[in-house]
């Protein structure tokens, strides 16, 4: 094992019986980092607010069993390894300790010291690999949930294209025709009313307003397909004036207001 000793998680062997928990931080104290409990109440005091890696129980103690301590192991510390200590003619609790409490092992009293050696190196490995699985879960979720916000994204840019696209044709139009508009408010409608005059010297400034949101969407929807790219798509380095320039566009409306 090529951890540093202090980095690795806790063996806790819990025995009511003080020669074997001797026995068992002095075989294996030098290789993992272990504490011992005489009880169930003692081992989870030590188990809180550290990191828990293997629990050894002992079946046989008073007040609280092995299988029931197991149990409340399962509740606080879902990924550390469970391990029940038995003698060979305790066949009961075998069966509800892997019916209630899914143990991943269990070892018969007295143990071999090579075989305790290889459950606890095994145990230990076990442990590292399952918080291994569980980060891997946690980033293919991660990478799954980026994949379907990215098509969601696409499909919006693609719904959008289109009507941006007439409103900013219409947008030019009305921009062709702006000198025309002020023409017409200037000789007074033709003989229109005060009403008509008014609504005709409004629509440049309404042309205006049109075109800067027309921009505004314009540039989010370059936005939207720039940072949500098809998965697969080439992944270099961001251009940093490219990120600042979108983000001064973005807030540019805002601003002038």
């Amino acid at each position: 094992m090529s951890s540093p000793k202090e980095t690795r998680p806790l063996v806790i062997y819990v025995d009511d019986e003080v020669p074997n928990r001797n026995v068992f931080l002095a075989t294996f104290g030098h290789e993992f980092r272990i504490k011992v409990a005489e009880s169930a109440e003692e081992a989870l005091k030590v188990m809180h607010g550290d990191t828990v890696g293997v629990v050894l129980a002992d079946q046989r103690m008073p007040n609280v069993t092995g299988v029931d301590l197991l149990t409340r192991v399962k509740e606080l510390h879902p990924d550390a390894l469970r391990v029940l200590v038995t003698a060979y003619t305790d066949q009961e609790p075998i069966v509800q300790a892997v019916n209630r409490v899914q143990i991943d092992r269990f070892i018969p009293k007295p143990w071999d010291n090579r075989e305790m050696e290889a459950l606890l190196a095994g145990a230990v490995d076990t442990y590292f690999m399952r918080l291994k699985v569980k980060e891997l879960e946690l980033n293919l979720i991660a990478a799954q949930r980026s994949e379907v916000l990215g098509r969601l994204a696409a499909n919006l840019v693609h719904d959008m294209a289109n009507p941006l696209a007439a409103i900013t044709a219409n947008v030019e139009r009305l921009r062709y025709g702006e000198r025309y508009f002020r023409a017409i408010a200037e000789k007074g409608g033709n003989g229109g009313g005060a009403e008509e005059i008014e609504v005709v010297s409004e629509l440049p400034e309404l042309a205006k307003d049109l075109e800067q949101s027309t921009q505004y969407l314009t540039q989010l929807v370059n936005g939207i397909r720039e940072h949500w790219r098809p998965v697969g798509a080439d992944d270099g380095e961001a251009d940093p004036k490219a990120v600042v320039e979108f983000s001064k566009k973005m807030v540019m409306t805002r601003a002038r207001s």
